[in-house]
């Protein structure tokens, strides 16, 4: 889910994402077990404006927990 804050709509939001502009991807293993690896891939679509932006993402399980602030990936994407 999109971070910084929760749950808002991400401005490198594409039509293929999960559910909605905050939910870019479920993750694609079946479970994984505690210090494994899981995978999550998403499309993005570039802003119209070019810059260097900076985006947020953090797992969730939907409708049971969300993870504190030490899970969050933090991307700096630069658009030309």
């Amino acid at each position: 889910a999109t971070y910084g804050p929760w749950g808002r709509q991400s401005q490198f939001c594409n039509n293929n994402w999960l559910i909605n502009c905050s939910r870019p991807a479920d993750l694609k293993e079946a479970s994984v077990a505690p210090g494994q690896i899981g995978t999550f891939e998403f499309p993005i679509k570039a802003p119209a404006a070019p810059g260097v932006y900076n985006e947020n993402f953090s797992p969730v399980v939907d409708g049971r927990s969300v993870f504190d602030a030490s899970s969050a990936m933090n991307f700096n994407i630069t658009v030309r």
